[in-house]
Formats: structure tokens, C-alpha cells, sequence
């Protein structure tokens, strides 16, 4: 009687080790999701973050095609349009290098947000391996109370008493196999945490690089303020700076794809992992089924083994019905995952063609710029023309012909460019290309012409504040 209600302890305490194990891996589930929702909602703000870098430079590049150019600093109208553009120019960029600022400053709280995680995962699996070697030490208690009990039938001779110690070793040999499984699984997961860290170690070293690109973007355009030089040169290296920091959003796109295919996998992994143990978990429940079947006496009272197996078949069908949920939250998650997936691509895809939009936009300002300059040369080159002929007709002296020379210099950058037929056909041309021609504002996306930039200028300051 003594070994027998031993041996029933013994059944209810590896009956509450199995359900504090499956409460276990629930929790590992659990903890797995919300790594999950944590590093998409990262990813999110990378991409809000380098959207914004993107709006702030297109910015900062029309602001500096709007400009007017040196010629015209004659009068005094003029020279007020000029300090009302530098202030703008000024004022956005206090805004982009306040916006770099608080860049850095979330990179650096992700970064501390990812150790964390990190440090919460691998506390997670310690406990787990904690679980397992407790349920291990639990089957050699169990072994070793069984190998300890006296037989049931003591009226047997010694070739009967052989033949138990014989299938106790083979249950100890197989109990000593699950260990070296167990040990085999744990070095797995060690694994998983040495790849995870590298992971982390990535991701700082990609935001100390996007850290250094931010500085030197920056002296870049603090060089480019400070030097002088022509129209045509600012605008090509405007152009090849765009087209490198597109390259370079494309880049940083994919690597955030190439990313998030590595979670996913990392997932798909743990998840066959979780299902290995469910499937050692019935494994166990089976053995101790036909263990208890094997082992129960033909002489104990018929009572007792019905209800025994009653609550043993109770037992099993709540297991039963644990796995199954686990199975279903499980297929959930895989379709959260793919959901997730779909959504990253379409938005690369949105992004994509705002770059194109973009692209577009800059060969429309470029072909309006030439057009303006083409359009001041034959004004200069019109009143030239006027100027010579005059000469011919009056005939003047020497000291005339010097103040000749200079009217026409002041002429040259005062004059406007409807002093002639085929000056005002170019500059309606001009303005109906640049009608045609709409400027977006990046925070609101009103939409303006590009004959209004002074009335967007205005408005990107009020949103930006």
C-alpha cells in the first residue's frame, strides 16, 4: 500500500511538472510575439525616419533652386526678396538639424530598447532549461522509487526478479538519452542567442553609420552654403547628392527587407522548435499511460483503476485540448507574419514611386532653370543689338560711348525680360511651363505651382512649426 500511494504521488507530481511546462511555453509564445510586434514596430519608425531625412532634403534643395540669382541686387525690392529667402533658407535649416538631432537621439533609444529585449529573451530561455532539467530530475525519481519498490508477488523466484531490474535499465539507458537530447537542445539555443546578439551588433553598427552619414551631409551643406560659384554648378552637384541619397534610401530599403525575411525565418524556427516539445510532451504522456497500464495488478480492487483511469483520460483530453490551442494561436501567428510581410512590400513599392515622383519633379525644375537662362541671353543679346544701333544712328564721342557701355551693363541687370515681342512670348512660355509644374508640401501634401514657391515657402514654416 505504502508503494503504491508513493507511486501515486509520484504520477500527480509529474502530472503538475507537465502542466507548469505547457503554462511555460505558452509564455515563451507569448514573449515571442511581442519581440515580434517590437522589431516591426522598429522597422516602422526606421522608415518614417528616413522618410522625413528625405522630405527635409528635397526641402532644402528647392529652397536653394528658388533662390534669386547675383545679378539682380541692383534695387531695393530686390535686395528685400533676397533677406526674406535667406531667413527661409535659414529657418529650414534649423529645422533639418533639429530633425538630425532627434534622429540620433531615437536611435539611441532603440538601441537601448533592443538590449533589453535581448537580455529579457535569453533570461526567458534560462528559466526554460531550468523547466527541463527539473522534469528530467523528476523521471529519475520516479525510475529510481520504481527500482527501489519490492515486487507485488514476493512468492516468485529470482528469474522473475531479473527480469524488471533488466527493463529498469533499459528505462534509465532511454531516460539518459532524452538527457543527452535535452543537453543537445540547449547548445541549439545558445546558438539562437549568439545569432540574435550579432543581430543586435548589426543594427548599432547600421546606426553608427547612418550617424556618420548625418555628419557628413551636414559639413556638406555647410560647405556648399559658404562657397561661391555659378548657377550651373550648384545644380549639378544638387543632382548627383539626390541621386546618391536615393541609392542609398534603396539600399537601407532592402537591408530592412532582408531583415525582416530573418525574423520571419527565426519564427519559423522557434515554432518547430515549440512543436518538437509538444511532441515529446505527448511522447511522455503515452509513456506514462502504458507505464501505468503495464504496471497496475490484477488484485487491486477494480474500483480504484476506474477511477484512476478516468482521471488520467480527464488529464489527457485537457492536454489534448491545450495543444490544440497552442496549434491555432500558432497558425494565427504565421498569418499575422505573412500579413506583416505583404505589408513591408507595398510599402516599398509606395516608396518606390514617390522616388520616381521625385525624379520627375527635379528634371522639371532643371528644364525650367535652362529655359530662364536661355531667355536672358537673348534679352542680352536683343539689347546688345538695340544698343549698337543707336550707336550708329547718333554717332557719339568717346566719354558718350563709355556711358553707353556702362547703361548697358545696368541695363543687362535691371532690365526685365518684356522689352520685346520675342522676350514676352519666352517668358509666357516660362510661366505656363512652370503653372504646369506643381510642388508638393511633404507634411500636408497641398499642392502648389511652381510660379507660387514664395507663398510654399510660407507655408512650409507654419507646418513645420
Amino acid at each position: 500500500m505504502t508503494a503504491y500511494r508513493s507511486n501515486a504521488s509520484l504520477k500527480k507530481n509529474l502530472g503538475l511538472e507537465l502542466v507548469r511546462i505547457i503554462s511555460s511555453l505558452k509564455k515563451e509564445n507569448i514573449l515571442l510575439k511581442k519581440t515580434l510586434a517590437e522589431v516591426s514596430h522598429h522597422h516602422a519608425e526606421h522608415n518614417k525616419l528616413v522618410k522625413k531625412l528625405l522630405a527635409l532634403e528635397t526641402l532644402w534643395l528647392e529652397s536653394r533652386q528658388q533662390l534669386p540669382p547675383k545679378g539682380e541686387k541692383t534695387t531695393l525690392s530686390s535686395e528685400v526678396i533676397k533677406m526674406t529667402d535667406y531667413r527661409s533658407n535659414a529657418s529650414l535649416k534649423k529645422n533639418l538639424g533639429l530633425e538630425l538631432v532627434r534622429i540620433i537621439s531615437s536611435l539611441k533609444k532603440e538601441n537601448i530598447l533592443l538590449k533589453k529585449t535581448l537580455a529579457e529573451v535569453s533570461h526567458h530561455h534560462a528559466e526554460h532549461n531550468k523547466l527541463v532539467k527539473k522534469l528530467l530530475a523528476l523521471e529519475t525519481l520516479l525510475l529510481e522509487s520504481r527500482q527501489q519498490l519490492p515486487p507485488k508477488g514476493e512468492k516468485t523466484t529470482l528469474s522473475s526478479e531479473d527480469s524488471p531490474s533488466f527493463s529498469n535499465d533499459e528505462a534509465v539507458s532511454h531516460l539518459q538519452h532524452k538527457l543527452n537530447d535535452a543537453l543537445e537542445k540547449n547548445k541549439q539555443w545558445l546558438e539562437y542567442d549568439q545569432q540574435r546578439e550579432a543581430y543586435v551588433r548589426a543594427i548599432l553598427d547600421k546606426m553608427l553609420w547612418l550617424e556618420k552619414h548625418l555628419n557628413e551631409t551636414n559639413q556638406a551643406h555647410s560647405k556648399q552654403h559658404n562657397e561661391e560659384h555659378s548657377d550651373a554648378e550648384p545644380q549639378r552637384e544638387i543632382k548627383e547628392l539626390f541621386v546618391n541619397q536615393l541609392k542609398q534610401a534603396d539600399v537601407w530599403l532592402d537591408m530592412l527587407k532582408k531583415q525582416v525575411e530573418v525574423t520571419h525565418q527565426e519564427l519559423i524556427i522557434a515554432e518547430k522548435r515549440f512543436r518538437a516539445r509538444e511532441g515529446e510532451l505527448e511522447a511522455l504522456i503515452h509513456q506514462l499511460k502504458s507505464e501505468t497500464i503495464s504496471k497496475g495488478s490484477p488484485q487491486e480492487g477494480c474500483h480504484n483503476s476506474e477511477e484512476e483511469e478516468q482521471q488520467q483520460r480527464e488529464e489527457t483530453q485537457e492536454l489534448k485540448a491545450r495543444l490544440k490551442e497552442e496549434k491555432r494561436r500558432s497558425t494565427n501567428f504565421e498569418l499575422q507574419a505573412s500579413l506583416y510581410q505583404r505589408y513591408m512590400l507595398n510599402y516599398h513599392h509606395a516608396d518606390q514611386e514617390k522616388i520616381t515622383d521625385l525624379e520627375r519633379q527635379l528634371k522639371i525644375s532643371s528644364q525650367d532653370l535652362e529655359d530662364a537662362k536661355r531667355d536672358s541671353s537673348y534679352l542680352k543679346k536683343q539689347m546688345l543689338r538695340i544698343l549698337k544701333k543707336l550707336h550708329r544712328a547718333e554717332g557719339p564721342s568717346p566719354d558718350q560711348s563709355k556711358r553707353d557701355q556702362q547703361d548697358l551693363g545696368s541695363c543687362e541687370e535691371a532690365m526685365p525680360p518684356s522689352s520685346s515681342p520675342r522676350d514676352s512670348l519666352a517668358s509666357s512660355s516660362h510661366t505656363s511651363v512652370l503653372n504646369d509644374s506643381i510642388l508638393e508640401c511633404p507634411t500636408c501634401q497641398n499642392e502648389y505651382p511652381a510660379s507660387e514657391y514664395r507663398e510654399l515657402l510660407k507655408h512650409l514654416e507654419i507646418c513645420l512649426e
